[in-house]
């Protein structure tokens, strides 16, 4: 991932759990604490993200290209 986005994601869970922190009301801020691991680990699983996007680029790019041509060539058939 890269750094920027990184430290993006990372500035967008502190923020988030310092507006989460201020309306916890459980005990020893319990709920913060399971907010804050719960956006890590959405986190953690942002690195296959823009592979996923990469590759569901490719094979769209792909089957619209392939689509185009088969239609391309039903109207110069014709």
């Amino acid at each position: 991932m890269d750094w920027y986005i990184s430290r993006t994601a990372l500035a967008s869970v502190y923020v988030s759990t310092e507006l989460f922190l201020l309306t916890d009301r459980s005990k020893r801020q319990t709920g913060t604490w399971q907010f804050l691991d719960d956006r890590l680990g959405d986190m953690s699983g942002m690195t296959l993200l823009p592979n996923q996007m990469w590759r569901y680029a490719q094979s769209a790019t792909s089957l619209l290209l392939n689509s185009a041509g088969r239609v391309g060539s039903a109207f110069v058939a014709k």
